[in-house]
């Protein structure tokens, strides 16, 4: 993978144990960070500082919470011992306060398909907020306890869970439309679409990642077809609780081998699949198909010590694993099998944004957090050093050609030139032009002299004769 940015510790005021917050905007433009400092920035794909891109809020707590909504319109900025939530608009550039008038708020998410704001508190209150109308609806006592996690499904229902050891499933308006207890209190959850061919008991990938009719998936986001999202996970830190709102009544508890510590993070992909990351470094495959309930499909340690976030993106069908030594990404449309080295997308302490990493003597950074962008282009690692680095995963195939040349894009923003002539291909010694295009291109034409890059309705013209340097 290439390097393509890396924003430094000292734009989140320095290291911390907790690492840094980011979010990335559900459109791919934008995204958000936070660290030891409080001052949340914006920043563009390419890991620029956006004009007026800080949200600086009041309190004097560390943020524990920063999210996009659905629209990509909005980030709310959770802060600690605030009953107040700062609403960012990315069309304004200025922050609006949003007063919950609750105490301690310590949960915050948005609807994943509609305007609606959650807000729990360490009492268990919940306030639901509506940016559209700007209408709050505060729900006294939802929970008796702290409110921890939560997710809401794309028809609109929100789970939450609590320190009382118990989920709740509520309306937009956030009536009670049931609740469970729980052996242990929820760590995390998510809801999950299952597709037709899961439903059917089209089988599970064998290892070498094949299988008949496979189709594409949205990892926790749901399936590609527009099923309901009836299926909720509940990560319960030793074991994983599976509850079908269809059928309340009989939620079903998987447990897994000691061995494998915690559950620290888990997702769902590919027709039914769960993949869940553990403490002890270990990466575990499941199925909810019923006749394979209970069996791994997959399991292997890829961390020696220990294993600290997972994300899946379903655009790539690959996996990131971040822990000690590192990232390990995990091709799972081959069996899981084909991991990139971890040198690949290593972390080192030296340098600034968009600079080379040079890792000998380095002390090397701890993953703190790992997602990718939601084209799945760029995978983006946290470190507890404070800084954010930005991978390039995939690029899109743009090139065009004239006689003998030929241009490609070798980065998001940079465009390569290269004379295919037997002899006159690029070397160690004669590198091709490289062009910076200050875009990143959906179309490339080349001429005698010039190459243009378009991108939407703008078009950049760049010198490209075989003698001209590259940058």
């Amino acid at each position: 993978m290439k390097k393509l940015f890396r924003i430094g510790p000292e734009a989140h005021g320095g290291g911390s144990n907790t690492g840094v917050l980011f979010s990335w905007q559900p459109r791919g433009n934008f995204l958000a960070t936070v660290g030891r400092n409080a001052v949340v920035r914006i920043w563009d794909r390419h890991g620029e500082p956006i004009p007026d891109g800080e949200i600086v809020p009041k309190g004097q707590g560390p943020i524990t919470a920063v999210e996009w909504d659905s629209a990509g319109e909005l980030v709310a900025v959770l802060q600690e011992g605030s009953s107040v939530v700062e609403l960012w608009d990315i069309k304004t550039r200025r922050a609006t306060p949003l007063d919950t008038n609750l105490k301690d708020p310590t949960f915050l998410k948005w609807s994943t398909t509609g305007p609606e704001l959650a807000v729990g508190t360490l009492k268990g209150n919940l306030l639901v907020y509506n940016a559209d109308t700007r209408r709050k609806v505060p729900v006294l006592g939802k929970h008796p306890r702290r409110i921890v996690c939560g997710a809401w499904s794309a028809e609109g229902k929100l789970a939450m869970g609590s320190e009382d050891r118990t989920l709740t499933i509520s309306d937009r308006e956030g009536n009670t439309l049931d609740q469970q207890e729980l052996k242990q209190a929820a760590v995390e959850m998510c809801f999950a679409a299952t597709k037709a061919a899961a439903a059917t008991g089209e089988s599970s990938p064998d290892k070498s990642g094949r299988r008949g009719g496979r189709g594409s998936g949205r990892g926790s986001q749901g399936t590609s077809v527009h099923s309901p999202e009836t299926h909720l996970s509940v990560n319960m830190g030793t074991s994983l609780l599976l509850y079908d709102l269809n059928d309340p009544d009989n939620p079903l508890e998987l447990a897994f081998q000691a061995k494998y510590g915690r559950i620290v993070s888990h997702c769902w992909f590919d027709d039914g699949h769960v993949m869940l990351g553990f403490s002890e470094g270990f990466l575990v495959v499941i199925s909810t198909m019923m006749q394979e309930i209970g069996e791994e499909l997959f399991s292997a340690r890829y961390h020696s010590e220990e294993l600290t976030a997972l994300s899946f993106s379903p655009s790539l069908k690959l996996a990131a694993v971040a822990g000690d030594g590192g990232v390990r990404v995990v091709d799972c449309s081959r069996g899981f099998d084909d991991v990139r080295k971890p040198e690949d997308v290593f972390l080192s302490g030296g340098g600034g944004r968009g600079g080379s990493q040079d890792r000998r003597g380095a002390e090397m950074e701890r993953c703190g957090a790992v997602g990718w962008s939601p084209d799945g282009l760029i995978l983006t690692v946290a470190s507890t050093a404070g800084a954010v680095h930005g991978f390039l995963a995939h690029m899109h195939i743009v090139h065009a050609s004239y006689k003998a040349q030929v241009a490609y894009l070798s980065s998001l923003k940079e465009v390569s030139v290269v004379d295919v002539r037997p002899g006159m291909g690029a070397t160690q010694d004669k590198p091709p032009l490289v062009i910076a295009t200050g875009i990143e291109p959906q179309l490339l034409a080349i001429g005698h002299m010039h190459i243009a890059a378009a991108q939407g309705s703008r078009v950049a013209f760049h010198r490209a004769l075989p003698g001209d340097a590259g940058p």
